[in-house]
């Protein structure tokens, strides 16, 4: 039988398409290598889409003893408590070309979210295993080092970066893989989280799933019936496709799933599953959460000395040391706090349109510079957000980009915006874009 399209495979397609004529995307110990052949090279990069975007950009490089670290991890290195950074880092680090210049390590970005979930933070730091290109044209690698397809298509193989780590210096494996779509998206007894609920990208022509395989350590195979020439893609669209539903630390979560201990319920895992909000929640993101408040109002995100990316010069990102963020259910309190200058940067938790001469009245005295050009509109019973841009540098100066992404009328227009925080703040594109290269966030 055939799977019938809900509403939400609809935008997600529907999305996808818009994005790509609108160049706006929805868009932060090793274990041994076994012996096995290098990754083949993608057998078929021109189906369905032009090989621009089915291939890979060739990243600069960075010799292993060039590498550096944050100068707040050096107590850690030299007590013992983390390795050294050349044996923190995968065998191949993503290397990240600043967009003006290297940027300085250290401060804590401070910033504001309307709900617990802080989706407006996860936009721009999740980590997809395929990722936008920088200018935004088309596709590439981004947690995984490559990925091909077989000549029909109906074979799609991705290929981990060895070495990788979780932030708590667990290696990063096809287990992992393994462990969410055995235990968690096929698991029909877990409703949370992700659990027992597979995309349709992730089903066969007839509904049913699709086949995975998991080889050796660092390949992950989908196989269905029929062509995967764009499914790969809906990866790159945002934090509901892979650092929610698909990011899942089996070291971790193991200790609280019934199948591996018969003590936990399937209550326990999801209080635990969450990773934006449990302290010590391993990611594989530039961030980890490691303290909430008691009240639940308030969470820092420190960062993750295992992170999997470096600049030009060796530097490990990111730069800045971690983000404090506050939830605000009430718009006008959020409002008030933002236009006195309270947070460096602001991103879909400004109110609305109605809301903008408010906010430019008080820039200079905030010291804040608005980036002009993303506004949504009010959808029946949502909210409606005001998702320009309010950036914040700790002496009050700011660059902003001499060019600014065209809006997109599509539900996810505000990916342009998102691209570029995550360049500042995640792929440290950098402090220095940010007005910060003297100045770091507020200490």
């Amino acid at each position: 039988m055939k799977r019938s399209f809900n509403r939400r495979d609809f935008l997600k397609i529907a999305g996808l398409t818009g994005l790509s004529v609108a160049a706006a995307a929805c868009a932060p110990a090793a274990p041994p290598a076994p012996t096995e052949a290098p990754p083949a090279e993608p057998t078929n990069t021109t189906q369905a889409i032009v090989a621009s975007e089915a291939t890979s950009t060739p990243a600069p490089t960075v010799a292993a003893s060039q590498y550096k670290q944050a100068p707040m991890l050096d107590d850690l290195v030299s007590s013992g408590k983390i390795p050294a950074v050349d044996q923190r880092l995968p065998a191949s680090p993503a290397v990240v070309k600043p967009r003006e210049s290297v940027g300085k390590y250290g401060g804590t970005l401070s910033m504001v979210s309307w709900y617990a979930g802080v989706g407006n933070v996860e936009l721009f730091i999740s980590e997809p295993p395929v990722k936008w290109k920088e200018d935004l044209t088309g596709y590439e690698p981004g947690l995984v080092e490559a990925y091909d397809w077989s000549d029909d298509g109906k074979t799609f193989t991705m290929h981990m970066r060895k070495g990788l780590k979780w932030s708590d210096g667990e290696p990063y494996t096809a287990a992992d893989w393994k462990f969410w779509w055995e235990d968690i998206a096929n698991n029909n007894d877990y409703k949370a989280n992700g659990g027992g609920s597979i995309a349709a990208y992730l089903r066969n022509s007839d509904g049913t799933p699709i086949t995975m395989e998991f080889p050796d350590d660092f390949t992950v195979v989908w196989k269905s019936d029929q062509a995967q020439w764009i499914s790969p893609y809906f990866l790159a669209q945002g934090f509901w496709e892979f650092c929610e539903p698909k990011m899942k630390p089996a070291h971790f979560l193991k200790k609280y799933h019934p199948k591996y201990d018969s003590t936990k319920t399937y209550d326990d895992l999801t209080k635990i599953d969450v990773y934006y909000k449990t302290p010590g929640y391993p990611t594989v993101m530039a961030y980890y959460c490691s303290e909430v408040s008691a009240d639940g109002k308030q969470y820092k995100w420190s960062r993750n000395p295992f992170y999997w990316r470096v600049d030009t010069e060796g530097n490990q990102l990111p730069y800045i040391d971690g983000y404090t963020i506050d939830i605000v259910e009430d718009e006008q309190t959020r409002i008030l706090a933002l236009t006195s200058g309270k947070y460096d940067i602001s991103f879909r938790d400004g109110g609305s349109p109605n809301d903008i001469p408010l906010f430019e009245s008080k820039a200079a005295d905030a010291k804040y510079t608005m980036l002009k050009g993303w506004i949504t509109a009010r959808a029946p019973g949502r909210v409606t957000w005001l998702t320009s841009i309010t950036l914040r540098a700790a002496n009050g100066t700011m660059m902003i980009p001499p060019t600014t992404p065209k809006k997109s009328a599509t539900c996810c227009a505000t990916s342009a915006s998102v691209k570029l925080c995550r360049m500042a703040l995640t792929e440290g594109a950098s402090s220095t874009w940010l007005g910060m290269a003297s100045a770091p966030p507020r200490e």
